[in-house]
């Protein structure tokens, strides 16, 4: 349905309703105009004398019965068993009011006689006194007055949403759930709701997953909806994932607890303990992983296993310490508590970006050191992870010249020979944005996409254009990976959101929240660069 067939619709329906209301009118004001109180002609047919006894009727001669009389402390005369009977009222200047009362739910006929000391009967007038039929009229525009307040309490609000954002009164119709197994490729969503193009762009058969940012969060029940519009819209559902490590990489605030940057971690190790450190690493995970779980977010783009070399600005105090031994010891308590928040750990950025001093987002880093040093220092903590349960990588958009001429997420000597042979890593590649400055090397979306699955990557990101994405996914071929739908899945929320929800409202949960809300404090932003969109 597009936006013209839904005004016609919405026209047509209106016409409905108002015939409707125009029915219930007709009927309503027919029956109180018809059961109103009118005069009519004067009538004796019934009646023919009245015996009196100082000057109150005690019996009456009807036409069609025999002489009766009257009940003398009700002046009720009973006709019968089953029908009804007549009662007199006294009104001044001998004026009797009889009312013939009918049984059940019927309304009696009045008559006004003057009834002389002689028992002469003279008629004055009779109506029928409907206040039964009346209450009736009443109560049927009920239906009238509740079927114009749900039109103003809902179907305004829906007339008025129609005109704000048309595209989205067709969500829920477009929303078809359909069968189609996930593609290769992450893309993401402009604003707070799908728009219709976004739909068809998340149905294509080249997406698997999307990546949600800060654009993307106006509050936490918008999210929620958000994901679940995104989760409907096929089966199995598209992975959602996030940058929400902490600090300076936060995407979501407001209704979230404010996580710190990593590297409080490694000062805690330093001043205070290794066990109060791994102690608040893993408190922190399990707020971080089932807060997002709670909105139906399945996976956060963390730990960093970057060294803090002390010289990288895009890394900086995202790094959890500059020793590698303390940054695995960190990092494998923060898995353990995103897991049990129901979230798969990714480590990043594989093999060591903490040492270039550039920004992959804006430049092509260089790190010209030797593998030998590489593996004993930066690699060791993804070397470590890939052994105890990490679930993903993604890799640097960093060139190391004296191992690879490629950048490591275009090199199959990095993933493939070392990741996958030499680490023994089963897990996930998710490639870095390859809308970064970084990739761009490679060519066009097309190129670098190719380079990056022929390199070793199951999943490519492609990041705040929307453009290259359809770019990408005209005549798209996914690349042979029969491990594929396997390695989606396992990234896939272990717990339901309504677990989460459960999780959240315990008072161990409560007291993991206020931990982590006071390791955050304003240093955790200064210093450092925005890191892939405005902070």
């Amino acid at each position: 349905m597009n936006f013209r067939e839904f005004i016609t619709t919405l026209t047509i329906d209106l016409i409905k309703f108002a015939l409707w209301i125009a029915l219930y009118v007709a009927i309503a004001f027919a029956l109180i105009e018809y059961t109103q109180p009118k005069p009519r002609p004067p009538i004796l047919e019934r009646f023919f004398v009245c015996t009196m006894q100082d000057g109150v009727p005690q019996r009456i001669l009807f036409k069609q019965y025999h002489h009766q009389p009257l009940c003398p402390e009700t002046k009720y005369y009973q006709q019968d068993e089953d029908s009804g009977g007549f009662s007199l009222i006294a009104l001044p200047d001998n004026v009797w009011q009889l009312e013939a009362h009918t049984d059940g739910m019927g309304d009696p006929y009045v008559y006004q006689y003057r009834i002389e000391n002689n028992g002469t009967i003279t008629p004055l007038a009779t109506w029928h006194n409907g206040n039964v039929a009346r209450m009736m009229a009443y109560l049927m525009a009920i239906p009238l007055w509740l079927l114009a307040y749900l039109w103003v309490k809902f179907g305004f609000r829906l007339w008025k949403r129609a005109f704000r954002q048309p595209e989205n009164l067709f969500l829920k119709e477009n929303q078809m759930t359909i069968s189609l197994p996930r593609g290769a490729v992450m893309a993401d969503v402009a604003a707070y709701e799908l728009t219709a193009d976004e739909i068809v762009r998340l149905q294509d058969p080249a997406v698997g997953g999307v990546i949600l940012f800060r654009r993307n969060f106006q509050n936490v029940a918008q999210l929620k909806k958000l994901c679940s519009d995104i989760k409907n819209l096929r089966t199995p559902e598209l992975i959602i994932a996030v940058d929400h490590e902490g600090g300076r990489v936060q995407r979501f605030i407001d209704g979230f607890t404010r996580l710190p940057a990593m590297n409080v971690l490694g000062e805690m190790w330093d001043n205070q303990s290794p066990e109060a450190a791994q102690s608040a690493a893993e408190q922190i995970g399990w707020v971080l992983a089932t807060e997002l779980a709670a909105c139906g977010v399945d996976l956060s783009f963390t730990p960093v296993l970057d060294l803090d070399w002390g010289q990288c600005a895009v890394i900086g105090n995202r790094s959890l310490h500059r020793q590698p031994e303390i940054v695995v010891a960190l990092a494998l308590a923060l898995q353990r508590g995103l897991n049990r928040g129901g979230m798969k750990s990714c480590g990043k950025h594989f093999p060591g970006h903490g040492f270039v001093e550039g920004d992959s987002h804006h430049v092509l880093p260089e790190d010209t050191r030797e593998f030998s040093e590489l593996e004993q220092q930066d690699i060791a903590p993804f070397a470590a992870l890939a052994k105890q349960g990490m679930a993903a990588v993604m890799p640097a958009h960093v060139v190391y010249p004296k191992v690879d001429a490629q950048p490591a997420g275009f090199s199959s000597y990095w993933l493939k020979t070392i990741l996958r042979e030499k680490l023994g890593f089963d897990g996930v590649i998710f490639s870095d944005d390859l809308t970064m400055e970084g990739a761009s090397v490679a060519g066009g979306i097309r190129e670098r996409a190719a380079l990056s699955f022929e390199a070793g990557c199951d999943i490519v990101l492609v990041c705040n254009r929307p453009d290259l994405v359809d770019e990408l996914r005209q005549d798209f071929r996914q690349p042979e990976n029969d491990k594929l739908a396997e390695r989606w899945q396992n990234m896939a929320c272990t717990i339901s959101r309504s677990q989460a929800a459960e999780m959240m409202r315990t008072a161990e949960f409560a007291a993991a929240q206020a931990l982590t809300a006071q390791l955050a404090t304003p240093k955790d932003l200064a210093g450092g660069v925005k890191v892939g969109e405005a902070f």
